[in-house]
C-alpha cells in the first residue's frame, strides 16, 4: 500500500519518469506528486535526453532531478544507455531502472555503470514508489522523522 508523506522539501523533490506504458506513467506520476515530488514525466528515451539536456547545459541546479526512475526498453533511446550516458558526464543523480525481464546480466551491467535500484517487472509500482520515497527521505534526514511520524497509508 503506497505511503502518503506530508513531510518534504517547501518546493518537493524534482523526479524525472521515463516510462512508455502511459497507465504505468499515470499512476506513478499521481503517487510521486501526491508525496510532494514536482515529476517530470516522459513517454520516451528522447524526450528524457531532451529535458535532462537543459540541466546538464544550462548547469541550473534547480533543473537537476533528485531521483530519475526509467524503463529499460524506452522508444529512440534505451534507459540503460541514457544512465550510462549520465555516469560519463560525472553526473551522479540517484537513477532507478526498470527492466522488462529477469536478466541478471542487464543488472550487473546497471549497477556496473551507477545505477541506484534494478527492479524487474512486472515491478509493483507501490514498490517502486515506496523505494523511491525511501530513497528521497534517507537523503533528506532532516525530514525523515516528521514524514514518517505523519505517514499514513494511502486509499
Amino acid at each position: 500500500m503506497p505511503l502518503r508523506v506530508t513531510a518534504t522539501p517547501r518546493k518537493g523533490w524534482r523526479v524525472m519518469l521515463a516510462i512508455s506504458d502511459p497507465l504505468q506513467r499515470a499512476v506513478m506520476t499521481a503517487l510521486l506528486r501526491d508525496a510532494g515530488c514536482r515529476v517530470v514525466a516522459v513517454k520516451s528515451g528522447i524526450h528524457l535526453l531532451r529535458r535532462l539536456s537543459v540541466a546538464i547545459l544550462e548547469e541550473d541546479p534547480r533543473r537537476r532531478p533528485a531521483l530519475i526512475i526509467a524503463d529499460l526498453q524506452l522508444p529512440g533511446c534505451s534507459g540503460l544507455s541514457i544512465l550510462e550516458g549520465l555516469r560519463a558526464l560525472s553526473w551522479e543523480t540517484p537513477f532507478f531502472l526498470l527492466v522488462g525481464d529477469n536478466s541478471a546480466a542487464i543488472a550487473r551491467r546497471a549497477f556496473a555503470v551507477g545505477a541506484t535500484r534494478v527492479f524487474d517487472q512486472p515491478a509493483s509500482l507501490a514498490e517502486v514508489h515506496a523505494a523511491a520515497l525511501t530513497y528521497l527521505l534517507a537523503r533528506s534526514p532532516h525530514l525523515a522523522g516528521a514524514a514518517l511520524r505523519r505517514a499514513r497509508p494511502s486509499c
